[in-house]
């Protein structure tokens, strides 16, 4: 049986500090996994690596045995790849948009109107489509 997703030899570096090096997994179809580990161990950055938050600097991710390289939650979501965090938050890098969307388990174009309503109506002023750190 092959693996429903493998992960090879990823490499993640944020300047001078080494995120994750040389990591590689595989996960079989119906496989449920949980990343353990000390904090700054690079769980976190390999589950966003795998979510299209981040892009692995060396290495590559397989899906379904075809190579991926994921560039947004929204493509790792149609995949069927999801990710919960301990503490459910923000995605710094996305937009307040992509945030509520993937909350809701739906597109952008599909409640970006909605959004703008309840802004309007509620008096608040803000860009949905900068990304939430700004």
């Amino acid at each position: 049986m092959s693996n429903l997703i493998k992960i090879v030899e990823i490499s993640k570096r944020f300047g001078d500090i080494i995120a994750l090096e040389n990591v590689s997994l595989d996960i079989d179809s119906g496989e449920i996994i949980a990343l353990l580990g000390e904090n700054g161990s690079g769980k976190t950055t390999l589950a966003k690596i795998l979510y299209g938050i981040y892009t692995p600097d060396k290495g590559y991710i397989e899906i379904n045995g075809i190579r991926k390289i994921l560039t947004s939650p929204a493509e790792a979501k149609n995949l069927g790849i999801v990710m919960v965090s301990q503490r459910p938050q923000l995605i710094d890098e996305l937009t307040a948009l992509e945030n509520i969307s993937i909350f809701l388990n739906t597109s952008v174009s599909r409640i970006h109107k909605n959004v703008e309503n309840l802004l309007h109506e509620f008096n608040i002023d803000i860009n949905v489509s900068k990304p939430v750190y700004t």
